[in-house]
């Protein structure tokens, strides 16, 4: 799936999932994309739900820092609710 086609779908399913993320950082903040996919959305790919965060990180509902994590290896964008 291209990045176009993944933000189409992604404003046909933005409600309900863009409330289920604010809900689960709300609980637990500092969490990747791929680990929302695991436990908030399962069945949408990493890369969604990136592009998801990023636009509500856009319209001001998420923020995101870059660290280094040890465990992957790489940096990574952790996310978590505006205040």
């Amino acid at each position: 799936m291209t990045a176009w086609a993944a933000l189409r779908q992604d404003r046909k399913r933005t409600p309900e999932q863009r409330q289920l993320i604010l809900d689960h950082l709300a609980a637990y903040p500092g969490l990747t994309a791929g680990e929302l996919s695991r436990t908030v959305l399962r069945g949408v790919t990493d890369a969604s739900v990136l592009l998801l965060c990023r636009r509500m990180q856009a319209d001001g509902q998420l923020a995101s820092t870059t660290a280094y994590d040890d465990q992957q290896g790489r940096n990574v964008t952790r996310w978590r609710v505006t205040p």
